[in-house]
């Protein structure tokens, strides 16, 4: 009987983190990105973490602590806290969440909650383009009792492309592949060809190069007279793309 209910229990959590469509996710990516950017670039935490860790916390802004309560991360209130409590039951026999005024609060709270706790001091020594590692150390931290959590939040980043809000240099990447998106595309011709390359898109991991456009005079005719002027030659200016 215990078995059963633990299994029972087990699917109900599952359950509880699938009750969302692709269309949910997307729309809070686009609601929400900037804020996690800009988290980023303050406090030092992935943004695909962090849209991640609120997109499972909150079945991408449709739960009713995220709904009710502003909490996109599921924090509780612990003893420090001294901010408007919400509880999941009316009796307030359930778990106590942080109450925000603004989603933008909720977010905020999260940084101060990753970047002043001691035991999270060993994730802001890892790479911060390294999601999988950011991932499993908030797990190995302790983060949630979940033991598939780690591996959850790696599902979403990459099912949703969460990393180009990151933000990583071209330069950053694998060497081998920096190449191969820079090559341009050679056209081959008599005439000499030049290669731009497309400019870096902050948003994007790849670019598409360049593709130049030469014209080719046709070869006169031989019965041509000798003192004929040849036809002055026409070249058009590379046609310039820019992924968006």
């Amino acid at each position: 009987m215990k078995k059963i209910l633990l299994l029972v229990a087990c699917f109900s959590i599952l359950a509880a983190h699938a009750q969302y469509s692709d269309e949910d996710v997307i729309a809070y990516i686009a609601r929400y990105s900037a804020i996690a950017e800009q988290s980023m670039k303050a406090y030092k935490i992935p943004a695909s973490i962090k849209l991640a860790q609120a997109i499972y916390a909150t079945n991408a802004g449709q739960s009713k602590v995220a709904v009710e309560a502003n909490n996109h991360f599921g924090i509780l209130c612990k003893k420090e806290y001294v901010g408007e409590k919400y509880y999941e039951t009316s009796d307030r026999s359930g778990d106590c969440f942080r109450m925000y005024s603004t989603v933008e609060a909720s977010y905020l709270d999260h940084d101060f909650f990753l970047t002043k706790r001691p035991r999270y001091e060993s994730l802001f020594k890892l790479d911060i383009y390294d999601y999988k590692a950011w991932a499993n150390g908030l797990q190995s931290c302790g983060y949630s009792t979940n033991p598939s959590y780690a591996q959850h939040l790696i599902n979403i980043i990459e099912k949703y492309n969460l990393t180009r809000f990151d933000g990583k240099p071209i330069r950053e990447q694998a060497p081998e592949t920096a190449a191969q998106i820079a090559t341009p595309v050679q056209v081959e011709t008599t005439h000499e060809n030049t290669h731009e390359d497309t400019p870096e898109d902050t948003h994007e991991s790849t670019l598409e190069s360049t593709r130049d456009t030469t014209n080719v005079t046709p070869d006169e005719p031989t019965n041509k007279p000798a003192t004929e002027t040849p036809r002055p030659k026409i070249t058009k200016e590379p046609v310039m793309r820019t992924n968006v």
